[in-house]
């Protein structure tokens, strides 16, 4: 009696279960917590583009937006208007990079305020024009990153061997004068430190 109960309830469980996938499934809906993208991410796709395009890091982003980093990962895997937001941004990221890049490596004329002191002791805040020169870096940068057929300049080759060609009585010569230099030194730092009697 007690083994057809069970499969009875099995039964009904399994009917239940069936019913309740087909009502998923028919209203297009989830079952279990509800997904933090439509209240945490999904209102918020614009400034989530605006950080990414200015260079913030998908982690400091997940803990503005309160979620956590592999909750995010599945977000992108799952969203396409997600995934191909962080795509443009992070072009928009590039593209301002090369740009910043590319001014520095032309050099450029900046404004900068500086406070200076006047006679009467007041500090006063002036607006100045300064000179940034060219930086060879920041070209050589863009110029990788834009230009197809740009060789960088070759680096210097410092595995170069030298070929010293002597015989070998020249440098057993050497060694013996090197060896007799030793002696001769340590032989005068030993009479540097003897004492000297004084007489009284």
């Amino acid at each position: 009696m007690g083994g057809f109960f069970v499969a009875h309830n099995n039964v009904e469980i399994g009917k239940v279960v069936t019913m309740a996938d087909e009502i998923v499934k028919a209203n297009n809906t989830r079952v279990g917590r509800p997904c933090k993208y439509e209240s945490h991410v999904k209102p918020y796709l614009d400034d989530i583009y605006d950080w990414i395009s200015q260079g913030i890091t998908e982690k400091s982003i997940c803990k503005r937006l309160g979620i956590h980093p592999f909750t995010w990962i599945r977000y992108k895997q799952d969203n396409n208007d997600l995934s191909e937001l962080i795509t443009r941004a992070r072009q928009a990221a590039g593209q301002l990079l090369l740009n910043k890049q590319f001014a520095a490596g032309c050099g450029q004329k900046v404004t900068v305020r500086r406070q200076k002191a006047l006679k009467d002791g007041s500090i006063v805040e002036v607006e100045e024009e300064e000179y940034i020169p060219p930086n060879v870096q920041a070209a050589e940068f863009w110029a990788r990153h834009m230009m197809p057929d740009y060789v960088p300049p070759k680096q210097a080759d410092t595995t170069k061997t030298i070929n010293v060609n002597f015989q070998l009585e020249d440098w057993e010569q050497k060694r013996k004068q090197i060896l007799d230099e030793i002696k001769r030194l340590e032989l005068s730092q030993a009479v540097d430190v003897e004492a000297i009697p004084v007489d009284e």
